[in-house]
């Protein structure tokens, strides 16, 4: 029933009624008490309805590997505006990403856009396993149907991926039993494709699939103008094949421009590296210390368990800036430090008087407790907030005047334990302040 609702829903939105779901997730119907109707739109549809087209989760942002291949029809609109008061934008965005891993303003694309997805009805999972038979090798295909669901017969197609194009293809139907397609070559990449046999609509497209073998050596023989490519196993030979070689100014035969799935399997790799640096909060600063103070100072107030700043060079002038940047009462800063911030005798005594009047002048701040760690103990700057971790470039004395990268550590645990052990070690300020108070003799 849910699934029968969901294309009902589908189908009043392509009429202009797009009924707003609850909170819990339900779709109320268009005539229920307090029912809120969002704003008609007009629609591309893609195909003509009641078709549908085979998708892979790459040409989607919002569907997750697991899917697999699943049946779609999309409603894109003509036109529309993101315009959504600032608190309502904020909430969208948040919640696209965490739940679906995909920021609103990199797909304006599909903006105002409806997407129905399914999965594929009939087919749960394809297995793929490299068979060997005399001197022929095949793909062993086992296709799990789901359990209850009564399917038509099906057909498969084996496409062979070679460096020099397309290769081999081999088709069989397939019943309840796994079935074996022959190439008479050796097999290295390949593709499937299964349908319904009887108008072969597609159900699923399985990616390369890729079969690597022990002990291969690939020779190459660039002296012509075609390279050579043998590959070779423990009982010689097993392929051989040709590649053109063009050199990159020469007008002999060029290679074709991108095709379209191309351009967008590399648009979606590249937006995938950017969400990975936006996730680690990647920032690159040069000549701008007031934008690396704001990243170290946003990430403390944060805080709501700890705060741990580890620095070699993190002197008095430091400790002030970022330390006391916290937004939360009550949490606990630990400053690392080490011999290399204190230029005289005087500069360790200062900071720790200091700290003294600070904790007496505002008794809501919590405790902050600094220590001094050998000369050559820490190379790198690290900022702790609660459970993140994050790497800060140059030292806090000089942040953001000459360029520096600052970002989160995607695996902080390993790290957290080395910064205790050296916490452990390290001396606290004020045992460090006396005893270079006592042996420069500063009165």
């Amino acid at each position: 029933m849910r699934a029968e609702r969901a294309i009902a829903w589908y189908q009043d939105v392509r009429r202009g009624v797009a009924i707003r779901p609850n909170a819990d997730g339900t779709v109320p119907r268009a005539d229920d008490v307090g029912t809120v109707q969002c704003e008609s739109n007009h629609w591309d549809a893609e195909p003509i309805w009641p078709g549908w087209v085979t998708g892979t989760p790459r040409v989607l942002p919002f569907i997750a590997p697991w899917h697999g291949t699943p049946r779609m029809h999309h409603l894109m609109a003509t036109a529309f505006d993101w315009a959504f008061p600032p608190d309502e934008a904020a909430q969208l965005d948040d919640f696209l990403y965490e739940q679906m891993g995909f920021r609103r303003a990199e797909w304006n694309q599909l903006a105002g856009s409806v997407h129905l997805i399914v999965p594929n009805p009939y087919v749960r999972e394809v297995d793929e396993t490299l068979t060997c038979d005399s001197d022929r090798e095949g793909i062993r295909l086992e296709v799990v149907r789901r359990w209850g669901v009564p399917a038509p017969r099906l057909r498969v197609e084996i496409v062979e991926d070679r460096p020099t194009g397309t290769g081999q293809r081999a088709t069989a139907l397939i019943d309840d039993e796994p079935v074996t397609l022959s190439l008479a070559s050796t097999i290295h990449e390949t593709s499937a494709t299964i349908c319904i046999a009887a108008d072969d609509s597609v159900l699923e497209i399985r990616e390369r699939a890729h079969f690597l073998r022990d002990d291969v050596v690939v020779e190459f023989d660039a002296v012509t103008s075609t390279r050579v490519v043998q590959v070779s196993d423990a009982h010689g030979v097993v392929d051989s094949y040709e590649v053109l070689v063009s050199h990159p100014e020469s007008t002999k035969a060029q290679p074709p421009p991108p095709s379209a799935v191309f351009l967008l399997e590399a648009m979606l790799a590249e937006r995938r590296i950017k969400a990975t640096a936006r996730t680690l909060e990647q920032q690159w600063v040069q000549n701008d210390p007031a934008a690396a103070t704001h990243y170290v100072r946003s990430r403390i107030e944060r805080a709501r368990e700890q705060v741990l700043l580890a620095d070699p060079w993190l002197g008095p002038v430091e400790v002030h800036r970022y330390a006391l940047a916290i937004s939360l009462g009550a949490v606990p800063i630990r400053i690392l430090t080490s011999p290399f911030a204190f230029a005289s005798a005087h500069d360790a005594p200062a900071l720790q008087n200091k700290l003294v009047q600070v904790r007496a002048s505002d008794p809501t701040l919590g405790a902050i407790e600094v220590r001094v760690m050998g000369r050559e103990v820490l190379h790198d700057r690290f900022l702790r907030v609660d459970d993140r971790l994050y790497m800060l470039g140059n030292s806090l004395n000089g942040l953001g005047q000459r360029g520096g990268l600052m970002m989160r550590v995607p695996d902080p645990t390993p790290v957290f334990r080395e910064l205790d052990v050296i916490w452990s070690r390290a001396e606290p300020l004020a045992d460090y302040a006396s005893r270079r108070a006592f042996s420069s003799g500063v009165p």
